[in-house]
């Protein structure tokens, strides 16, 4: 059947079942150009139907709405109208726009201009430039995006590119997922295909997620299965209104717990404790750490060098320390200086130094000298002059710093006597002896008064508080059982 111009057609005169239902123009009209009647006439092959507008042609089973200078080739290709559609494959559609192309078979271009769905049940919904070049591959619109991956999606947006299989681009600008199963978004958001890792990797980075922000340049994947977010204001969870690179806001739940193999080994509780190797913290503890036997409960590290150290035996080292076995079980072991700005209570005190005489083999001891004042001791030797006399000039700080002095004097070389001729006043004292020119060793004590020692009187004795009556700091030393011992967890 045939309507319409007068120079509308079917192919030949033996096609049978086609339809053109209208339209078609006159080939001497200036919009067809003379001598070009195919230019404007509506053509449909056996069975075909062009229900209207001009210069399309229908193939075989094929259907075109109206427009202009559509065409379908195949069965059951269809274009719903619009100009220079074309659908050249079975069951392949156009919907409308203009210069769009269904080249495949299944394939779907639903409008917009100059987009293509060029392998089998590809899919352009619309959009200008987009390209869906491989199997089951869907641009859902925008401009110039490719879908080149098997499988692969981009919902719209800019210049963005799906070409691992099963990748996603949800939109934004020049994003790129070119691993298997990779999803990129936001703006630049880069992740590698196989040509970019290298080697004989087929998959490029799959399975990894990339966000990048507005800020910046690209952000690129350097691995698979990555999950990465680049985001200079910040990312919130349970908050829109981030303050940090990372802000959780929990609202009463623990807003962080890390698990491995089903035992948490991190947990930050909603009442701000944190746990780490243990879900249930003893209380009023801040941070609690559970660490297998034989094992760093903490360590820091710089430049390389681990500088703290806390074993889960209770050893404890501080400063670069090569040697592990040297850090005793419930001790302290420091490499460095030791500046204690309180007050230093222990059970007894020593040097320990490399023997002066053996240095590879043996350790050399000396105990603190101690007593119940906080005292300080001087000494020194000294000459008197030819009328036995001597002036001992001291720090111009050492009556600031002592009080309650205490003086001793050994005469040597000579059964001579020494005595305090003048105690100390101004920083100095004087010393005198019965003969002239004799030697003498000096020692003074002095107890110190300075502000923190008038505010830290280390008191002699002391009642235990209740809840360590009962207890001891040394059990072994008393010999009585570890149960007693003063509680330290």
């Amino acid at each position: 059947m045939i309507a319409g111009a007068s120079f509308n057609t079917t192919k030949s005169a033996y096609t049978y079942g086609a339809v053109v239902a209208g339209g078609g123009g006159d080939p001497t009209d200036f919009k067809c150009g003379s001598n070009d009647q195919l230019r404007c006439i509506n053509l449909a092959g056996i069975y075909g139907t062009v229900n209207g507008g001009w210069g399309n042609r229908a193939g075989n089973y094929g259907a075109i709405g109206g427009g202009r200078k559509n065409t379908t080739e195949w069965s059951s290709a269809t274009v719903g109208g619009g100009e220079h559609n074309a659908a050249l494959q079975f069951h392949s559609t156009v919907g409308g726009g203009k210069d769009n192309i269904a080249s495949a078979q299944d394939a779907t271009v639903g409008g917009g201009y100059s987009n293509s769905a060029l392998q089998n049940s590809s899919t352009v919904s619309g959009g200008t430039g987009n390209a869906a070049s491989n199997i089951s591959a869907v641009v859902g619109g925008g401009q110039h995006n490719t879908a080149s991956g098997r499988n692969s999606t981009i919902s719209g947006g800019l210049s963005n590119v799906a070409s691992g299989r099963n990748s996603t681009v949800p939109g934004g600008v020049q994003n790129v997922a070119g691993g298997t199963s990779s999803f990129a978004a936001g703006h630049y958001a880069k992740i590698r295909d196989a040509a970019q890792v290298g080697g004989d990797d087929t998959d490029g980075d799959q399975g990894t997620f990339v966000w990048s922000d507005y800020d910046g340049g690209g952000f690129t994947s350097t691995g698979p299965n990555q999950f990465l977010i680049r985001a200079t204001g910040g990312m919130g969870v349970g908050t829109n209104a981030p303050t940090a690179q990372l802000h959780v806001s929990a609202d009463g739940a623990d807003p962080l717990k890390i698990t491995n193999d089903g035992s948490t080994q991190l947990l930050l509780h909603d009442n701000g404790q944190i746990t780490i190797g243990v879900t249930n913290p003893q209380d009023g503890d801040l941070v609690q750490i559970d660490a297998p036997a034989s094992t760093d409960a903490f360590r820091v590290r710089v430049g390389g060098q681990t500088k703290l150290r806390v074993r889960s035996d209770g050893g404890v080292s501080i400063g670069s320390n090569p040697d592990v076995s040297q850090i005793p079980d419930d001790g302290l072991r420091v490499f460095g200086d030791v500046d204690i700005l309180g007050t230093l209570s222990k059970g007894a005190g020593s040097f320990k130094i490399d023997h002066p005489l053996d240095p590879e083999n043996k350790y050399l001891y000396h105990s603190f000298v101690e007593s119940p004042d906080m005292m300080n001791i001087y000494n020194g030797n000294l000459v008197t002059d030819g009328q036995g006399e001597a002036w001992v000039t001291l720090p111009d700080w050492f009556e600031a710093l002592n009080r309650d002095f205490r003086y001793q004097l050994t005469v040597m070389g000579s059964f001579a006597q020494a005595m305090i001729a003048e105690k100390i006043r101004d920083n100095r004292f004087q010393i005198k002896t019965n003969l002239p020119n004799t030697e003498v060793s000096w020692q003074v004590t002095g107890i110190r008064h300075d502000r923190f020692a008038q505010q830290h009187r280390i008191p002699v004795e002391q009642d235990k508080p209740e809840g360590e009556k009962g207890r001891y700091l040394h059990t072994s030393a008393w010999q009585v059982s570890g149960t007693a011992e003063a509680d330290r967890n």
